[in-house]
């Protein structure tokens, strides 16, 4: 078990037998056409698959985009509603993977793997009768629409990668020491003071809660935006984040997939805010390994851009959606 992206934080209780989930884990203007609306309020609904009930919200008109949030272990929730904006001129729809949320089903290897969250991504879209979309992940659902854009180029438009994690290790050390610096003396007893609590052995909301919302402070620019990062993860998020995150990445063998990237022939957009605690040098090398992708640096921004610098954020999508029609 290695890192994923997001937060400097140790989920070493959170998984059922102890290993150590180190270091990182769980971590744009308008189209040109009809003024953009104010979004409709969003309708939710549920998708049996094998070995869960996945649940889901749609929100908005226009051109689909499935949005794949990260984790692993994490659930939608906190990317709203952040992301609602980008629904003015898009449908939204937003899912919670497996083992977080609303979505029901056994944590097992069996049900919690890449083939299965890859596979319900098609079931979702072929639900709500989506032949083809974009795909846009966020963090380390970044690496899950990479995977979904090498082995499904058929189903998408185009895909969207937000401060994506690195399909890889290349960049590991760079990493860790980068949040290591952003992480205050203040950052790290908090942290040590819930993993301490009485709370977090039981993996109680609360718990889980703060403690994310103290390490993901890290991964803004300005960190008093970080209070805008809408934090309240369902209880079946918080009690089963590590297991989640124990049987998919062990799925996931080795963890190099950067020839995975390399063979991506989809039109892909990588945005990324500056402030991240990714290294440029990452999204610089994965623009440059993902045939004909560009690439977005959002100034002023951390992990969250869509929070940090909304404008820039949804206007880059916006242009680069609008180009491939």
């Amino acid at each position: 078990m290695n890192w994923f992206s997001a937060a400097l934080v140790s989920f070493k209780r959170l998984a059922p037998d102890g290993t150590r989930l180190s270091a990182v884990v769980v971590f744009a203007a308008a189209c040109a056409s009809a003024p953009p609306q104010a979004p409709p309020t969003a309708a939710s609904g549920s998708l049996r698959v094998e070995g869960a009930r996945i649940h889901f919200e749609t929100i908005g008109r226009g051109e689909p985009i499935i949005v794949v949030h990260g984790g692993p272990g994490m659930d939608h929730g906190y990317l709203r509603p952040g992301m609602d904006e980008l629904a003015r001129t898009h449908r939204l729809v937003f899912y919670d993977q497996r083992g977080s949320g609303r979505t029901e089903g056994e944590v097992t290897r069996a049900t919690v793997n890449i083939d299965a969250f890859l596979g319900d991504i098609t079931a979702l879209a072929d639900s709500l009768r989506l032949p083809r979309f974009t795909l846009l992940g966020h963090s380390f659902g970044g690496l899950l629409a990479m995977h979904y854009a090498a082995r499904h180029p058929e189903r998408l438009r185009a895909l969207v990668l937000m401060n994506t994690v690195e399909p890889g290790r290349r960049f590991v050390i760079q990493m860790n020491d980068l949040a290591a610096r952003r992480r205050t003396a203040e950052d790290s007893a908090a942290m040590q003071a819930v993993l301490r609590s009485p709370g977090m052995p039981r993996r109680d909301t609360s718990a889980v809660n703060e403690l994310l919302r103290i390490s993901f402070r890290t991964l803004f620019a300005d960190r008093t935006l970080a209070s805008r990062l809408r934090l309240h993860l369902d209880p079946r998020t918080a009690a089963n984040m590590g297991p989640v995150a124990t049987h998919l990445v062990g799925s996931m063998g080795t963890f190099d997939f950067w020839p995975v990237a390399a063979s991506i022939p989809t039109p892909t957009l990588i945005v990324h805010g500056v402030e991240d605690a990714m290294p440029l040098q990452m999204v610089r090398d994965l623009q440059q390994t993902i045939q004909g992708s560009e690439l977005v640096l959002i100034e002023g921004a951390g992990h969250f851009p869509y929070i940090e610098q909304p404008a820039e954020t949804f206007g880059a999508i916006r242009r680069f959606i609008g180009s491939r029609r």
